[in-house]
């Protein structure tokens, strides 16, 4: 990498290579794309937890395998596509409730034990000698997750790594207690958590948080959420429910300024009137005609034609 290692700055143009012996600190790891383009992501610390690979080319041709992951595909019992064959622990992905109607696969010393003593619970059933249900229960109560201390570092994860991931709280913190989470965000809903540090209390509520899957407003307003309030109340961002006429109004200063440049104010920072359906859209508006016909007219009642920000941002946050 170019540049002087203590900035973790990207500048252009930027030369990726083996680090040569004399670099003695990291400054980022390089990411190369399917379609071969790199990316640089400054770091000081790079570490990589690439998961497990199945192996089931013993079985290959033979049993149904999971699209995604490659492990052998397993019902609620652990049965795979063969009669009276099972198959748990990594080589195998199992349903879930955390992952809906897709298969898990869980490469974890926890699912493994679990899937086990649902598999033996099955094959007893199988002979008549008693009832796999309990077994497969504590087999969907089970919140997948992974931990790890490495370091100083000492995280912990619950949920599934599906949709956006989302940041928050601040990882470049210096001399104090680090503690930054990720969320894992599908159409509002949270399905999976990382957090870096913690209270006991504050790891204690992640499986809640996996389990229950909290909706949230926007992932805009997660990634500006306090985190430690929102280990303390995973409902905080929860949407209230909406009467008929009703709709959720965007009252952020800095999201309604955003919204309100989209349109292109002109040089001395107006926009037309008519644009002002769109602006209030962007916050969240669900007007008819008329209605939007009297906001028109309330923020501009000389009929000038065009409005600014000033005026706007007071009629909308109140």
């Amino acid at each position: 990498l170019d540049g002087p290692a203590t900035s973790l700055q990207a500048t252009r143009p930027r030369t990726f290579a083996e680090a040569q012996p004399q670099f003695k600190q990291s400054r980022g790891v390089v990411l190369k794309a399917s379609d071969g383009e790199q990316v640089w992501l400054g770091a000081r610390l790079t570490i990589l937890a690439l998961g497990a690979e199945p192996s089931t080319g013993l079985v290959s041709g033979a049993l149904e395998t999971d699209e995604a992951s490659g492990a052998i595909k397993v019902d609620a019992s652990c049965a795979t596509s063969w009669q009276n064959v099972w198959a748990i622990g990594d080589c195998a992905a199992m349903p879930h409730p955390a992952q809906d109607s897709a298969s898990l696969h869980w490469p974890h010393a926890e699912a493994a034990a679990t899937m086990a003593r649902v598999a033996a619970g099955s094959m007893v059933a199988a002979v008549g000698e008693g009832d796999a249900a309990a077994a497969v229960a504590s087999l969907e109560a089970t919140v997948p997750h992974m931990s790890s201390k490495f370091l100083d570092l000492s995280w912990n994860f619950y949920g599934v790594t599906e949709g956006e991931p989302v940041l928050v709280g601040d990882t470049h913190a210096v001399g104090t207690i680090r503690l930054f989470a990720v969320f894992w965000v599908v159409s509002n809903t949270i399905v999976g958590v990382f957090l870096e540090g913690g209270t006991p209390e504050q790891v204690a509520m992640l499986p809640k948080i996996a389990t229950e899957k909290p909706k949230i407003i926007n992932a805009k307003k997660l990634k500006k959420a306090s985190l430690e309030a929102l280990l303390k109340d995973p409902y905080m961002l929860t949407p209230p429910e909406l009467g008929v006429g009703e709709f959720l109004a965007e009252l952020d200063v800095d999201e309604v300024l955003l919204a309100f440049r989209k349109v292109h104010p002109d040089s001395k920072g107006r926009v037309k009137t008519g644009q002002l359906g769109e602006i209030m859209t962007e916050l969240g508006a669900d007007w008819d005609e008329e209605e939007l016909g009297e906001a028109e007219q309330a923020m501009d009642p000389t009929g000038s034609g065009s409005v600014n920000y000033e005026t706007f941002k007071s009629w909308w946050m109140n």
